[in-house]
């Protein structure tokens, strides 16, 4: 931090971006303070959000440590949801008897070969099941075997969403171009069958490096854990402020 404060032309860029020209309201709106850093030479973008980053983690684990972090509603990702065991008592108030529960879930972000087509099935009734949208298999081997992936067109963005057997849609979505350089379009809907679902099982036993992984049975990637892609365990509580 002191590095940064020492450089004067990091200095002047803060006066810039905090200078009197914006009014009160704005100074703590994000998006104007990360849309004016785009007017700035990047070397200096990016040191200043590394300050910016800093400060905001620096922030979090304060309130985190002091018990006042608010995460705020989290949406759970996941194709199947289910509720671990029983939810659990952990604390009753001894004035108003009201108590706070602990709820264990597992997520789960697979998605099946029924799912998958059952999706297919529903854009060509209404009709919007154009001719690149469909099953795909990868040109390349990757860990010693190929993937699947199911590709619908994005009639707002022209890109594609893709759908993956580990992890369900993806959070990134593909233009045409790279589509069809990294994938090839299935015309038999029985090796995209078989592919899926052997894809789908293996990551619910092996990470995604496949059984040679240099890491073990210590990889998370794809692996049924409480922390990887495809399967996670998230704790809720449930009560009064």
């Amino acid at each position: 931090m002191t590095s940064f404060i020492s450089d004067p032309d990091f200095v002047a860029c803060c006066l810039f971006l905090n200078s009197s020209i914006i009014i009160e309201m704005h100074l703590s709106i994000t998006g104007r303070f990360l849309n004016r850093l785009l007017g700035l030479p990047p070397e200096i973008q990016n040191r200043l959000f590394e300050f910016f980053v800093s400060i905001h983690n620096f922030l979090i684990q304060n309130a985190r440590v002091e018990g006042h972090l608010d995460s705020g509603i989290v949406d759970m990702r996941a194709n199947t949801v289910e509720m671990k065991g029983k939810p659990k008592t952990v604390h009753v108030d001894s004035l108003s008897g009201a108590s706070i529960v602990l709820f264990t879930f597992s997520l789960d972000r697979g998605i099946t070969w029924e799912c998958a087509s059952r999706l297919l099935e529903e854009k060509q009734k209404d009709g919007s099941c154009l001719s690149n949208n469909g099953f795909y298999e990868s040109k390349r081997e990757w860990m010693g075997r190929r993937h699947y992936i199911l590709a619908f067109e994005n009639s707002a963005s022209g890109s594609y969403k893709i759908y993956r057997p580990a992890i369900g849609e993806s959070f990134r979505e593909l233009p045409l171009g790279e589509l069809k350089e990294k994938y090839k379009k299935l015309a038999s809907l029985e090796k995209a069958h078989s592919g899926w679902e052997d894809e789908y099982e293996i990551s619910s036993k092996q990470c995604m490096h496949g059984p040679n992984c240099k890491v073990g049975s210590f990889c998370t990637v794809g692996k049924k854990t409480t922390r990887s892609e495809r399967f996670r365990f998230v704790k809720a509580i449930e009560g009064y402020e």
